[in-house]
């Protein structure tokens, strides 16, 4: 009996666990941008978006 309690764990093991999804940090725009208008980071790899012109023009409308 005690077995049987412990299948569904043996046949998660053998699935895996999910990948996390990522987040779409090209369509994100950058806090740094936001608050302050510029990010010391954007040169350095920041892997957000840094063009305020694309993203205020989703917010206009």
């Amino acid at each position: 009996m005690a077995t049987s309690r412990y299948q569904p764990a043996d046949l998660r093991r053998q699935i895996g666990s999910p990948r996390p999804k990522g987040r779409e940090n090209k369509d994100t725009l950058c806090r740094n941008v936001l608050i302050y208008g510029h990010c010391r980071y954007e040169d350095q790899g920041c892997a957000f978006s840094h063009d305020q012109n694309k993203n205020n023009s989703n917010s206009e409308t």
